[in-house]
């Protein structure tokens, strides 16, 4: 029966996912390694996902684990859990990717903690910026020199020789310098914290378009040791359309070369060996 997404009790919760509780332990199990994760350069991708067809209750489900780790902060009095708000890549804008969403959530968090900082320092004649607002700046600005558009503004209006040079050093670092900041900053919001952030993000295969978007993000930006995603969607769906991209990309979806194989003594097509891609990626 579809009952309509919303937090279940314990007894709807049983008769979806009667393993729920195993998320639960999960989480913490990901708590407890994350304190052991000292470096800011580590990756660790914890993902978790809740997969069925529609109306099968996986909204309702992330809304009730998002209902349980807000307990936990109301219990503990204390931020163990930083909840974002539930992403929805259908009601993205089309200029808006997974990345550029999750950096405009965590503004609202920088905000957050410099209005704290504010009301701590509101005696003092002295206000400053916070090292968590400072790194976020500089995370956006890394952004920033990763966009194709930036790149070619720069790259227009050069003004010397050496200028030019330095701008497409900065640009072809911006990538792996951005990983890097990113990882700062998060430890920088957790370090006096046991926290974790969440992430939620759900029907990610409703939006076809940015199924490798998705995939791509969680593993290049955000595999972090205090982060969790937790995702919902049809496993199926997703496969298919990282299928079609791999076909795409490759210059193959074409009927005449579907069924070919390309190595030599193989008994798979292209397109088999495409899909078989596709799942050990997802």
């Amino acid at each position: 029966t579809q009952i309509g997404a919303k937090t279940l009790t314990k007894a709807e919760i049983n008769l979806i996912l009667p393993s729920y509780d195993r998320i639960l332990s999960q989480i913490e199990e990901i708590r407890k390694e994350s304190n052991l994760s000292t470096e800011n350069n580590i990756q660790k991708t914890n993902n978790i996902s809740v997969l069925g067809v529609r109306g099968s209750g996986k909204t309702s489900i992330l809304k009730s684990i998002i209902n349980d780790l807000e307990k936990e902060n109301n219990n503990k009095n204390e931020e163990l859990n930083i909840i974002f708000p539930m992403i929805i890549p259908e009601n993205m804008s089309e200029k808006m990717n997974l990345l550029s969403t999750i950096l405009g959530l965590f503004k609202k968090k920088v905000d957050e903690i410099e209005n704290k900082n504010k009301e701590k320092l509101q005696n003092c004649w002295e206000k400053t910026t916070t090292k968590v607002s400072k790194k976020y700046n500089s995370l956006l600005k890394k952004y920033c020199h990763m966009q194709s558009e930036f790149r070619q503004v720069s790259i227009d209006e050069f003004i010397s020789e050496s200028n030019y040079v330095r701008k497409n050093a900065e640009i072809f670092n911006a990538d792996s310098e951005f990983i890097n900041d990113f990882n700062k900053f998060i430890t920088e919001i957790t370090q006096k914290t046991n926290a974790l952030i969440f992430f939620f993000i759900d029907d990610i295969d409703l939006s076809t378009n940015r199924c490798t978007d998705i995939i791509k993000t969680l593993l290049a930006y955000m595999s972090h040791p205090k982060i969790v995603t937790i995702l919902s969607g049809d496993l199926d769906t997703f496969a298919e359309e990282l299928t079609i991209d791999f076909l795409k990309k490759g210059d193959l979806l074409h009927k005449e070369l579907l069924d070919v194989s390309f190595i030599n003594n193989g008994n798979e097509n292209i397109l088999e060996r495409k899909k078989e891609l596709a799942y050990e990626y997802l």
